[in-house]
């Protein structure tokens, strides 16, 4: 979500065929998404977000100090 408020585009955002969007956000790597950033904080986050099981919870603190610098 933080990517396409910067950035107002995803590589699936202009696709309804579901299959296309799995597809692409299966194969879509954190760099092709962070490149329109021009800020490494995403990847920071992204990397942080991938570490992540499904119980677990974000570190919005970090999340949010990595991103207000």
């Amino acid at each position: 979500m933080l990517i396409d408020l910067r950035t107002n585009h995803l590589p699936w955002g202009r696709t309804r065929r579901e299959d296309r969007i799995v597809y692409l956000k299966e194969n879509t790597s954190d760099r092709q998404l962070t490149a329109e950033c021009k800020l490494d904080c995403y990847e920071k986050v992204l990397a942080h977000l991938r570490r992540l099981k499904y119980a677990d919870r974000p570190d919005y603190v970090y999340i949010y100090e990595t991103v207000s610098r």
